[in-house]
């Protein structure tokens, strides 16, 4: 198992390791099989995005930061999501389904 160190530059930010993990695959020698990569932390994650617009990036990270403000949560388990509102700041409401 081979770890790989990524260093952000903003608290919400989108970041390529293709390659890197490309390279420790290369590295590994192992020839067929599955390379799982996740990451450890609560508030990291590891999405796949095709880099067909760069504008993607841009918006994923907009909304989180939007929602990483609202000031509460709460699940609506009859409707299968989470709502989340920020009250007093002029924001309004998001709904994730």
């Amino acid at each position: 198992m081979e770890t790989l160190r990524v260093r952000t530059e903003r608290r919400t930010q989108l970041v390529d390791v293709t390659q890197d993990v490309q390279r420790a695959v290369g590295r590994s020698g192992v020839m067929e099989g599955v390379c799982y990569v996740y990451v450890p932390h609560t508030t990291a994650a590891v999405m796949i995005n095709e880099h067909a617009d760069p504008d993607v990036a841009t918006d994923l990270e907009g909304a989180k930061l939007c929602l990483s403000r609202a000031e509460s949560w709460r699940w609506d388990g009859g409707r299968g999501c989470f709502s989340a509102s920020s009250t007093g700041r002029g924001r309004g409401g998001w709904l994730l389904r």
